[in-house]
Parts: structure tokens; C-alpha cells; sequence
């Protein structure tokens, strides 16, 4: 940091670890002679952070160059970039590995040069003349005349107007407005960033995008998208991807579009900055664009600019990658290297996001220690974390099948401590993320037993049907809790699905809590729906109504059985068969024998003899 009292003074130098501003008194750019100071920084670095570095660097010259005197108007500074994996060539390059410790050297030297040649030369810099060319270009007479940039350089003055019209706009409405008011003027930077600010307001409002794509002015919009977007800049195709997929556009309805940014995206790719490699693949991954050549050149440019990515770009790309099914092994290697040393800094979505991704690419033996650093981090967080974004989490978890105890732990007590928070549906999650990691804490089941007493009412027929499939599931039997969410199946049976019905029935009977009423009503349901039934929420059902239920519903499940039998696996066909097992089903019976010699099925011994007892119980052979 250069510290100048007075412009002409001596400065006072102090090297600090960053420098976040800068501010030289406009009057120094103002004056009739100029001084030239010109900076050429020719090196390397094997450092992620290089344009940081060099604006660094170019903060700190310029501030040097402002103590040369008063009458300073023009300051250049120059430099050369390279790759990072080569070395500068140039005579009196700094050669290091260290960055870190090149800049505070660099710009040290620097501000001591000019602090010497401010010393050794200033009353030449005030008295001496400046230099005829100079002079000549800041003549009064040239002054009074602007000369505009070199006509490949020029602005569209209407687009840069048309640009803050669009931007002033505060709602989606009245850009599309816009559009058709003064859409023929618009150039492709126009028409993206239309695009992009709809899309924008839209997801701000979270409204539902559907109105807006039926308007005419929409449908003008992507139509002169669709023209010039071989013209768009890189940003341009990167929002115009985005902005599709925040408003829900079907590829197939406007396939044109989809295709053109396909394929200009596909020849651009290496140009994407960061957020627009991120936003590119989230929005394939939205639309559900299925391009294996796009997806691979963009992990290879993923990889190369992972160092660059923030936490929301980290878990976009890995979610994205995982979504559309596309394998990148050595770019969910590189983002777990990124993102473990800064998991404090994803939010819960983020971490909820990338978790799922690790578990959906299926690799558990590689990314165990992810997994591991993750569970390690959120421990820390559970207090701190809203209660949906805490249930959320566990979800993420317990889909990726990571039971940390750690983890797991943290959460009881959160949930324990501050339980007033929590929705129906964030219980019902809850609870079955518990029991799909074999979680089983008193403490956490007794708060979630006083929590359905308040919540029941509230939930919906999925959410009664996780919350009765956990609890028998952990085996822990809550009279009061049971009673409440049989009260509310009944009052929901016409809306419940097969799936919810099988698992209320099958979760009540496990835990052998037995509702007459709501076994009863529940049961007229199922006699409608069984032909609906698939082989497991057959089984289910049959195997707690065979105890509790009607004989017309066993019938009903017995005949839908009879049907789709040979979707039946043979733990399935022993189990249905244990259900069934009494004399008026022997017909089905006989039909799961012969299944099971089909198939050659060879049973364990308990298997084996629990068939044999159901076969005898209904008179039938067991061959």
C-alpha cells in the first residue's frame, strides 16, 4: 500500500498481505503534460490466481507511478501473459514457484523505483518539457476536436441504449413489452441480454414461467435468438443455455434454438469462463439434453479451469454431470480435491447437491473419503443450519447411503433441542432417511413420536406413508403417534396411492399395531386399486391383511397376483406364498410352485421350509 500525502511528496510504502482499492485524485489525469511510466511484467506463474496476481501488480504501479508529480495525466502499464505451464524468456524475468511471495517483492520494487526516480528526477519531470509527441497529441487545438475509436472498435450507441432500457425494466413483463415495442433494433448482445433478464426475473419471482413463454413477444424473442445467435459472445451463449433452463423451454418445441446453441457452444467451449462452463452443463443437465461430444469437451475444460470455480460452480457441474449420466471419472476426482478444502463455505443446498451427485455417479470405494470430509464438516454446521436445510442434508445422506455417526449424532440433538422449526414433510423425511440408514436414537424417536401428535394433521398421504414405513422399519412402536396417523390415512384414503396404502398397512402390521377401522377402510381402497398393484405393494399388502384384513381384499390381492406372477422374484413368491397360505388359495399356490420349478430356483433352508408349511397349510403338493 503506497501512502502519498501530496502529489510531488516522497511516498510511504508498507507492504500488506492484499489490496482491495484504489484512488488517485482525478486531477493527475487532467493536466496539459504527461508522464509515461511503463511497467512490463514479463513472467510466469504456476499459480491458479495469475489475474489476480497481475491486477495486483498493476494496482500497485499505477499507484507508484501517481507520486512522480502533479502534472501526471497518463500512466501504461503493459504486460505479457503466458501460459502457466511455461517460463517467461525474457531478460530479467523473476523465476519462482512461490507466488505468494513474488507479489509483495515485485510491488515493493516497483514502488521503489519510483519513489527513487522521483527523487533523483523530479525537477526534471516538472520543469523539463514534455516530449514533442506529447504535446502535440494534447494541443488545445486537437483537445477541442474527439476522436472516436478506430471504426472496428466503434459502439453502437442505439445498443448500448437499448441495453440500460432492458436492464431498467424490474419485471419480465415489461421486457417482453419492450421487445415488441423496439425489438427489430436489438443486436445479439440486446437479444441476450433480454433473455437472460427474463429468465432472471422470472426465477426471482418464482413464478411460473408458462404465461410468459405463451405470449407473442416471447416467441419473437427466441425467434431472433435463434437468427443471430451465431453472433452472440461467449456470455451471450452461456445465458441464452441458462435462460432456457430457468424457464422450463422444451427442447422439442424449439429444437432450432436447442440445436444452434449446441452447436455454437460445442466450437466456443474453451472460451467459457468459469460460471459460463458451470451454467452451460447445468442447463444440458435441465433440459435433458443427452450430448456426449458437448459433455466431454466441456469436463476438459471443467478440469482445466476447476481452480476458478466457486462453491455454487463446484456442485452445479458435478450435479449436472451426474444428472445426464455422462461418465467423468477424473472430473469428480478433481472437484472433490476442490471442494473438500472449502466445504465450510458451501451453503446447504450445495452441499445437499453435490453429496447426490458423488452417490448417483455409483462409485462408494472411490469417493468414501468425500463422503467422510463431508459428514466431518456438516457435524459442525447441524446448529447452524435452518431445519429444512438440515432434513435436506440427511435426505442427501442417507440416498447416498453414508451413515456417519458422527454426522447422525449432531443431528438428534439439533432436532432434540430446537424441534419447533420442523414441517410435516421435514419429519416425514426425517424419519425415513433414519431408517434407511438403520439409524435408530431413542431420543430422536421419541421427539419425532411428540412431533406427529402436532403434525399429523398437516401431513400429506406420501408423508404419512414414509413417517408408518420408518417407524416399523426401526421397529419402534409409538401408540399415540400410530393412532394419530392411522386417524389421518383414513380421512385421506381416497387420495393415498398404491404405494402409500401397501406401506401403511405393512408398517402398522409390523409393528402389530392393529386400527380396525382404518385396516377396514383401508381395504376398500385396495379392493379398487389392486389391479394397480405391482409384486412388492402386492406382498406388502397381502402380508397385513392376511392378519387384519378382509377376506375380499385377500381376494382382490390374489387375483392380482395371479396375474402378473411371473414379474415375481422368488423371495417375493416365498413371502406371498406364506400370506396365502389356507386352502382357498390354493390355485395361487399352485401357480407359485410351478414358478418356482421353472425358474430352478434354489431356496435357503429357511425359505425351503417356510414354502413347505404354506403349501401343506393350503393341501397342495410341495414339490
Amino acid at each position: 500500500r503506497i501512502h502519498v500525502s501530496e502529489p510531488g511528496q516522497a511516498p510511504t510504502l508498507a507492504v500488506v498481505p492484499a489490496a482491495y482499492g484504489l484512488t488517485v485524485p482525478r486531477r493527475w489525469y487532467s493536466c496539459a503534460h504527461r508522464t509515461v511510466l511503463s511497467a512490463r511484467v514479463c513472467s510466469t506463474f504456476r499459480h491458479p490466481t495469475t489475474n489476480k496476481i497481475l491486477m495486483f501488480i498493476r494496482i500497485i504501479t499505477v499507484l507508484a507511478a501517481a507520486t512522480l508529480g502533479e502534472e501526471m495525466t497518463r500512466i501504461h502499464v503493459s504486460e505479457r501473459e503466458v501460459e502457466a505451464s511455461d517460463y517467461a524468456q525474457t531478460k530479467g524475468h523473476v523465476h519462482t514457484e512461490e507466488s505468494a511471495s513474488f507479489v509483495p517483492e515485485l510491488a515493493l520494487c516497483v514502488a521503489c523505483a519510483a519513489a527513487l526516480h522521483w527523487s533523483s528526477s523530479k525537477k526534471s519531470v516538472v520543469k523539463q518539457a514534455p516530449p514533442p509527441e506529447i504535446k502535440q497529441a494534447v494541443s488545445p487545438r486537437q483537445a477541442q476536436v474527439r476522436r472516436g475509436p478506430p471504426a472496428d472498435r466503434r459502439v453502437d450507441r442505439s445498443a448500448v441504449q437499448n441495453n440500460h432500457k432492458i436492464c431498467a425494466c424490474d419485471r419480465a413483463e415489461e421486457i417482453l413489452a419492450l421487445v415488441g415495442e423496439i425489438g427489430h433494433t436489438f443486436n445479439e448482445v440486446n437479444l441476450a441480454t433480454a433473455l437472460h433478464r427474463v429468465a432472471k426475473h422470472c426465477k426471482r419471482s418464482r413464478r411460473d414461467s408458462a404465461p410468459l413463454l405463451a405470449r407473442p413477444e416471447m416467441e419473437t424473442l427466441l425467434t431472433m435468438a435463434t437468427a443471430r445467435l451465431p453472433d452472440f459472445n461467449v456470455q451471450g451463449v452461456s445465458n441464452a443455455f441458462w435462460a432456457l433452463a430457468t424457464l422450463k423451454i422444451a427442447p422439442e418445441s424449439h429444437h432450432k434454438l436447442v440445436a444452434q446453441l449446441r452447436t455454437v457452444a460445442a466450437g466456443r467451449v474453451a472460451e467459457f469462463q468459469p460460471q459460463g462452463l458451470a451454467n452451460t452443463a447445468w442447463a444440458c443437465a435441465t433440459l435433458g439434453i443427452q450430448d456426449p461430444v458437448l459433455m466431454d469437451q466441456l469436463s476438459v475444460s471443467c478440469l482445466k479451469s476447476l481452480h476458478a470455480f466457486n462453491t455454487q460452480d463446484l456442485a452445479n457441474v458435478a450435479w449436472a454431470f451426474a444428472t445426464v449420466h455422462h461418465t467423468a471419472d477424473d472430473l469428480f476426482t478433481a472437484i472433490a480435491a476442490a471442494a473438500i478444502p472449502q466445504l465450510d463455505q458451501f451453503n446447504p443446498q450445495e452441499l445437499s447437491n453435490i453429496v447426490w451427485s458423488f452417490k448417483a455417479r455409483r462409485q462408494p470405494q472411490q469417493d468414501a473419503g468425500f463422503f467422510v470430509a463431508v459428514a466431518e464438516c456438516a457435524a459442525t454446521r447441524t446448529g447452524a443450519l435452518p431445519m429444512s436445510a438440515l432434513v435436506n442434508l440427511v435426505w442427501s445422506f442417507a440416498s447416498a447411503g453414508v451413515a456417519h455417526k458422527g454426522f447422525l449424532e449432531a443431528v438428534t440433538n439439533t432436532v432434540v433441542g430446537r424441534s419447533g422449526g420442523m414441517s410435516a414433510q421435514d419429519l416425514a423425511t426425517l424419519l425415513w432417511a433414519a431408517a434407511t440408514l438403520k439409524y435408530r436414537d431413542e431420543r430422536l424417536l421419541e421427539a419425532a413420536g411428540a412431533l406427529i401428535l402436532r403434525l399429523a394433521p398437516e401431513m400429506t398421504g406420501h408423508d404419512i406413508s414414509n413417517a408408518v414405513w420408518a417407524l416399523a422399519t426401526l421397529r419402534y412402536r409409538h401408540r399415540a403417534g400410530l393412532d394419530r396417523l392411522a386417524e389421518e390415512a383414513l380421512a385421506q384414503r381416497a387420495r393415498l396411492q398404491p404405494q402409500a396404502v401397501s406401506n401403511v398397512l405393512w408398517g402398522f402390521a409390523t409393528v402389530g399395531h392393529v386400527h380396525k377401522e382404518m385396516f377396514a377402510g383401508l381395504g376398500e381402497v385396495l379392493i379398487a386399486q389392486a389391479p394397480r398393484y405391482n409384486a412388492a405393494q402386492i406382498v406388502a399388502s397381502a402380508t397385513a391383511m392376511s392378519k387384519h384384513g378382509t377376506p375380499e381384499a385377500m381376494a382382490a390381492l390374489v387375483a392380482a397376483a395371479s396375474e402378473i406372477l411371473p414379474t415375481f422374484n422368488n423371495n417375493a413368491l416365498v413371502t406371498l406364498a406364506d400370506a396365502c397360505a389356507a386352502p382357498q388359495y390354493a390355485g395361487l399356490l399352485r401357480g407359485i410352485r410351478s414358478r418356482l420349478q421353472e425358474a430352478g430356483a434354489r431356496l435357503a433352508p429357511r425359505q425351503e421350509a417356510m414354502l413347505a408349511q404354506a403349501m401343506a397349510a393350503a393341501g397342495v403338493d410341495a414339490c
